[in-house]
């Protein structure tokens, strides 16, 4: 093996984090007897975005998160008498509850195991990140799992990579690979930090608004011919 660690991002990188939003979407509303369709989902999708934007720049914090996107997203929809908060809450639960994974992820773990050292780490929420591994029997997988909402820090933040790098056994930075599907916290934080990264870009977008990864695949059986 080329590297002795890699660390791949959770969210549409390891998980369909959009096949288990949209569903955990859905069945949030049913719950309280309200029919939505795509239209909905797609609106929350745009909301979303632009709220967890607005975290990468360090502009608002995970609590602020949790109640900005659905409180957003009601007020567009005219919905009243539900608690944002409360709202999303239910939503995290229903992602737990519905693990999906990008093609190829679960067979490229088990290709992995035993090869090298796998870490997870993510911005992701600490509701949703370590009960999901746990629901989805991956926790045991991975040798590291760094979750942004369970240290206070952020990727693209050279801090979080930090605390990741604090806790890999003295690894050598020339041996880590970072994949990922974000070009700013994923590729721009890695390479801030002096690591090697990976961009997954399973939709092939053109624009890499001037990052340039080190790699780039479409797919994650590409992996494996940068890593042999």
């Amino acid at each position: 093996m080329k590297y002795d660690w890699i660390l791949f991002d959770a969210d549409n990188t390891i998980y369909d984090f959009q096949a288990s939003s949209e569903i955990a979407f859905h069945l949030s509303f049913e719950d309280y007897d309200i029919a939505t369709g795509d239209e909905e989902y797609e609106l929350f999708r745009n909301i979303n975005f632009e709220t967890w934007k607005a975290f990468e720049d360090n502009e608002i914090d995970h609590e602020q998160i949790k109640q900005i996107r659905f409180k957003k997203l009601f007020d567009q929809l005219n919905v009243k008498n539900i608690d944002p908060l409360k709202f999303n809450g239910l939503y995290f639960k229903k992602i737990v509850e519905n693990p999906k994974y990008m093609e190829g992820a679960e067979q490229l773990l088990n290709n992995l195991i035993g090869n090298v050292q796998l870490g997870l780490i993510t911005n992701g929420m600490k509701e949703v990140q370590r009960p999901r591994l746990i629901h989805s029997r991956k926790l045991d997988v991975f040798d590291l799992v760094v979750i942004s909402g369970e240290i206070g820090l952020s990727k693209p933040n050279k801090d979080f990579f930090q605390y990741a790098f604090d806790r890999m056994d003295g690894a050598n930075k020339e041996k880590v690979l970072v994949v990922g599907d974000s070009l700013v916290a994923d590729v721009q934080g890695a390479q801030a930090y002096g690591l090697e990264a990976v961009w997954y870009n399973p939709f092939k977008v053109d624009d890499k608004n001037g990052i340039q990864p080190d790699y780039e695949i479409n797919s994650l059986e590409e992996l494996h011919d940068i890593i042999s």
